[in-house]
């Protein structure tokens, strides 16, 4: 992220068993601990948490919203975080996340993390009828700090993090107790922090483990509904060998082949490879690594 110039020092990266232990006891001295994950669910078949941010006030006794500390731990470099769950889950310790019910739902998946004292950022924008409540729009119009947007879809599950990658999720987090403080007075002024705190207690009763097992479906595709029904049967049988091979490379089903392409080899039926190279969107590497695959998929579902 770039924008208004601020003194930022480089984040405390945590990679290290020693080097958790040590940031676990210094962060046990809070009261408040900002936090956001980055997962690479456009890169992997099964998503996974990547990357957890904290922030911190510099002096826990003194909370000015100007001198904070961050840090980046690294759970694919660690053998286990379960120190920083207990931490976290802490009722004596807040948690602040900007729409927090995905992270929590995802640190519950891959660590078993839970949460006991949690504001979120989002929520309390919402209830108190701002416009614009994705994170990077209040970034830009409460501290004038621009997101790079590009670095969402970057691959957090490579090492090493590039110091764009740094950067950018650094900003994530360095922002949230300041803009709690500024919710809070806000929330307080209009007598809403009751209402605020009750739904901050449903995120905190969010359990992964109650949630359905979020297959993927055929039916999903919203293509399906405009392929005339007698394609329908092809367009599964690709749709079954994308998974598949989806599943075998570890990638999303849409670095393989996205929908509009299946669509248009379920209408084409092409039985060569010559009519595989005339499939709008199919690329010359696509058919030189799965043409066989497709003519046979194809073949199979006519």
């Amino acid at each position: 992220m770039s924008g208004q110039k601020t003194n930022v020092l480089n984040p405390t990266l945590i990679y290290t068993h020693g080097g958790l232990m040590s940031l676990v006891k210094d962060l046990s001295q809070h009261s408040l601990i900002a936090v956001d994950t980055e997962s690479d669910s456009l890169y992997s078949y099964y998503p996974k948490v990547c990357l957890i941010q904290l922030t911190v006030f510099a002096d826990p006794k003194d909370p000015n919203p100007d001198r904070v500390v961050d840090y980046l731990v690294d759970p694919l470099r660690l053998d286990s975080i379960e120190a920083l769950g207990s931490l976290l889950a802490s009722p004596e310790i807040q948690i602040v996340m900007h729409a927090a019910e995905n992270d929590i739902l995802t640190m519950q998946r891959d660590f078993h993390f839970q949460f006991t004292n949690i504001f979120d950022t989002q929520l309390a924008a919402r209830i108190l009828g701002w416009k614009g409540i994705g994170l990077a729009a209040i970034l830009e119009r409460e501290f004038g700090v621009h997101s790079n947007k590009r670095m969402q879809r970057t691959n957090w599950g490579t090492r090493p993090l590039t110091p764009q990658q740094i950067a950018y999720a650094q900003m994530d987090t360095r922002y949230l107790p300041k803009l709690r403080t500024i919710l809070m007075a806000e929330l307080t002024k209009k007598n809403r922090l009751e209402e605020a705190a009750e739904a901050f207690q449903l995120l905190a009763e969010l359990d992964y483990a109650e949630r359905p097992v979020n297959e993927r479906s055929f039916w999903q595709m919203k293509i399906v509904r405009k392929v005339p029904r007698e394609d329908r049967g092809v367009l599964e049988a690709l749709w079954q060998w994308r998974e598949a091979e989806a599943q075998r490379r570890n990638c999303p089903p849409f670095r393989v082949a996205n929908d509009a392409v299946l669509g248009r080899l379920a209408s084409a039926r092409p039985t060569d490879r010559k009519g595989l190279l005339d499939v709008n969107g199919l690329s010359a590497n696509q058919v030189k690594r799965y043409g066989d695959q497709l003519i046979a998929t194809i073949h199979q579902g006519s």
